[in-house]
This record gives structure tokens, C-alpha cells and sequence, in this order.
């Protein structure tokens, strides 16, 4: 596992923070909250429609890798359509497609992990995507300053070509490290005590001989091949039904990111319409984003995430003061609003994953589905209500929701412990990291 596939995440993440931050400013420019809506819920639909198709049926399929390289080609096709995006219809096609065809790349990699029984390393790989994505909107912070934003995005596209040639690459690094623990296993099926040491050996050459045979197809295989594969899709004619387990903790996160979708389907608009450059907004996503790595490791030993949920209704009462607020006011405010969210990210993301992985991992991308949709739905309402009420009234309602969600929601299935470590711990944790690393040298 310590082999450099693994790592493919990186760009993946990368190129991610760059997409989807641009999108949502790129969507405010043109047509406003209702643009940032459209674009918001296309971004979930296509995630929706990925949980679906990858995350539910990508486990019980054999060849995953090609579903790495599938990403790639997805993000390739749409930032080349972003960079000539001119309307808010061409902007929402790339965004769909993206958030479509990406999401391949992460549940192969969620379902290789699955298979070699690595549960522990769910938070590695988030910790690794983590900072990628983090310095996807460090270099979005200064590009957009600096070079602008047709420059960019032109950037955006020579780094989707590069990132697809090395996720081909990778692509022969995992088939060959696969090839070689077949061979192994298959090895250790023959009893030298049985065979004799020549017929042993005569096996062996056989096993051999048959494995450079693969080897050398695989390798021979060119683009055409990733494209026609008949292990691409083999699953889109495989029926989806509602699960019968597990129910009740779907339609908490159901819930949960219906409220997040109808915040944070506007909160560019929200900073925009206060005077607050693109620049900056890449800050606060880079603030939210380190916090969120540091704390992704950690978040593999929680199963309940109710005290962090706990938390987002305190970022909401942040939001609701900040109307008010104007100026270097109304900048703090925010940075707190994103500190606290990379925080509880990093746990309301990474505990739930890892828990459906470990105690029913055919339920992993029936809750991201689940997720997806209320996020979708979120974002399509919050653009009306903020037409028609402002902002005070598309706070108060994720309010509402949240609220009653914290309160009769159930995070945990069945099986899982709520907990592997206590929650005031992991804050205290939290607090003291924020002591020493900031106020702490700051004085």
C-alpha cells in the first residue's frame, strides 16, 4: 500500500479545489444566486448519479483500475469546456460531467482498500487528498491574484492532461503490483510436499509464463481501450432500490446535507455581495481546507458525529450575525465561520465513510447518494429563497433543519461503536492545537 498509486489522489484533489471554487465564482459573475444555485446542484447531481453507479456496485466489480484513469478523462473533457464556458448552460454541462466522471476515481480507490482489508488507511488517503487540495486553492489564491482568470484556467486544462497521462501510468504500476500477488498467492497453493521440487518448479514456469502473457497485453493496451473496455460500465442496467437497512441513518445525512447544501450553495454569492474578491474567498476555502487535513487521520476513531453537527449550528448563528457585520467585521467573521467548518469536515466526511466501510460497506454510496441529494436539493431552494426572503431567511431555514436533525437524527449503524475516542478529547485536542500553533507564537 506503500506503492506510488496511491497517490493519485493527490491531483485528483487537486485539480478538485481548482474546479470547484472557480466554478461557483465563475457561476456568481454570470447569472448571479440563481447561478450559483444551478451550478451548485449540478455539482450534487452528478455526485448523486456517481454514488449510484460507483460507489454501490464499483465493490463487486474486478477491474477498478481503469475507473481511476475514467476520472481523469472526465476532468480533462470538463475544464476544457470551462475554459470556453461563456454562458451559465455551458458552465453547468462541465460541471455535471465533471462531478460525474471524477467521482470514478475516488470510490476505485475507496474499493481497492475495501479489498486488501486496509480500513485503517481511509483517513491516509483523505489526510493525502487533504493537502492536495489545500494546495489546489493555495496556487488558486495567488494564480487568480496574479495571472488571472483566463490564465487559469488555461492552466486548469494542461494540468487535467498531465494528471490523466500519470493516472495511466498508475494504471500499469497497480496492474503489475496485482499481477505479482496473484502469482504469490497462487504460489503458496502448492504444496511442495505433494509435488515434488521439479513439478514445483515446472508450476511455477507455467504460472509465470502465462502472467508475462498478460503483462504484455496490458501494456500493449492504448487509449482506445479505456474507452471500449467492456469492464468501463457494466453496471448501468443493474436496478437501484431504497435500502432496507440502515434507513433511518440515510435520512439523517439526507437531512444534514440538505441544510449544507442550502448554505453553501450561496456562500459565495453571500461573500461576494459583500465586497469580498476572489483572492480571498480562495483563503478562506485554504484555511478550512488545512484544518480539515489535520484532522482527517483523526476522524477514522469516531463513528457518532452528533457533537460536531452540534457545532455547524453554532456556524450558522455566525452566518445570521454576520448580515450584519460590513468590513474587517464582517472578514472575521467568516474566517471563523471556515475554521469551523474545515474542522467538522473533516469528521462528517471521513467517520461516515469509514464506518459504512468497516459494518456495511454495500451502504457506502447508498449515504453518499442520500448526501448528495439533500445537497442537491438544498442548493436548487436556496436560490429562490435568497431571491425572494435574502440571505436571513436561507440561514434561518438550514438553521431549522439542522437543528432538528442534531436532535432526532441517528448518525451510527448498526454494529458500529459510537465512539473510539471521547468527543471532549478530540476538542480539547482542537483548542490546544489553535492555543500553540497561533496565539501562542503570536505572542
Amino acid at each position: 500500500m506503500r506503492g506510488s498509486w496511491f497517490y493519485i489522489i493527490a491531483p485528483y484533489k487537486f485539480l478538485g479545489a481548482l474546479i470547484t471554487t472557480l466554478s461557483m465564482i465563475l457561476a456568481v459573475d454570470l447569472y448571479r444566486h440563481i447561478g450559483a444555485s444551478i451550478v451548485f446542484s449540478l455539482i450534487m447531481a452528478g455526485n448523486m448519479l456517481a454514488s449510484i453507479i460507483f460507489g454501490k456496485y464499483l465493490f463487486n466489480i474486478k477491474r477498478k483500475g481503469l475507473l481511476i484513469v475514467l476520472g481523469f478523462v472526465g476532468t480533462l473533457f470538463s475544464t476544457s469546456i470551462i475554459l470556453k464556458a461563456k454562458s451559465i448552460e455551458m458552465l453547468s454541462l462541465a460541471v455535471f460531467i465533471y462531478s460525474l466522471l471524477s467521482n470514478s476515481t475516488y470510490f476505485a480507490l475507496l474499493s481497492i482498500l475495501s479489498d486488501l482489508k486496509k480500513y485503517e488507511l481511509v483517513g491516509r488517503i483523505e489526510e493525502v487528498g487533504g493537502w492536495a487540495w489545500v494546495l489546489g486553492l493555495l496556487f488558486g489564491a495567488f494564480a487568480v491574484k496574479i495571472l488571472g482568470m483566463q490564465a487559469v484556467l488555461q492552466l486548469l486544462v494542461i494540468s487535467s492532461i498531465l494528471s490523466l497521462i500519470y493516472s495511466i501510468y498508475i494504471l500499469d504500476v497497480l496492474r503489475a503490483k496485482i499481477i505479482k500477488a496473484g502469482i504469490r498467492k497462487r504460489r503458496k497453493k502448492i504444496k511442495i510436499e505433494e509435488s515434488g521440487l521439479l513439478i514445483l518448479l515446472e508450476k511455477s514456469l507455467e504460472i509465470f509464463e502465462k502472467e508475462v502473457d498478460v503483462v504484455a497485453k496490458k501494456v500493449s493496451a492504448s487509449m482506445h481501450s479505456i474507452v471500449k473496455s467492456p469492464y468501463m460500465l457494466p453496471f448501468i442496467h443493474m436496478k437501484v432500490s431504497l435500502p432496507k437497512k440502515n434507513l433511518d441513518v440515510h435520512i439523517t445525512f439526507f437531512a444534514l446535507f440538505l441544510s449544507f447544501g442550502i448554505v453553501f450553495s450561496q456562500i459565495v454569492a453571500f461573500m461576494k455581495d459583500k465586497g469580498i474578491e476572489n483572492s480571498t474567498i480562495f483563503i478562506f476555502s485554504l484555511v478550512s481546507s488545512i484544518l480539515s487535513a489535520m484532522f482527517y487521520k483523526k476522524a477514522v476513531d469516531v463513528y457518532d458525529i452528533r457533537g460536531f453537527v452540534g457545532i455547524r449550528l453554532l456556524m450558522l448563528a455566525i452566518l445570521l450575525i454576520s448580515i450584519l457585520a460590513h468590513g474587517y467585521y464582517f472578514a472575521f467573521l467568516m474566517l471563523l465561520f471556515y475554521i469551523l467548518n474545515g474542522y467538522t469536515w473533516a469528521y462528517i466526511v471521513v467517520s461516515p465513510n469509514k464506518m459504512f466501510i468497516e459494518h456495511s460497506k454495500g451502504d457506502l454510496g447508498v449515504n453518499n447518494f442520500f448526501k448528495n441529494l439533500g445537497y442537491a436539493i438544498g442548493g436548487i431552494f436556496s436560490g429562490f429563497i435568497v431571491e425572494s426572503a435574502g440571505f436571513l431567511a436561507c440561514f434561518a431555514v438550514s438553521s431549522a433543519i439542522i437543528l432538528l436533525t442534531y436532535m432526532f437524527g441517528r448518525f451510527t449503524v448498526n454494529g458500529a461503536k459510537k465512539s473510539m475516542k471521547k468527543r471532549k478529547e478530540i476538542v480539547s485536542d482542537f483548542l490546544n492545537k489553535i492555543y500553540n500553533n497561533v496565539i501562542h507564537k503570536s505572542f
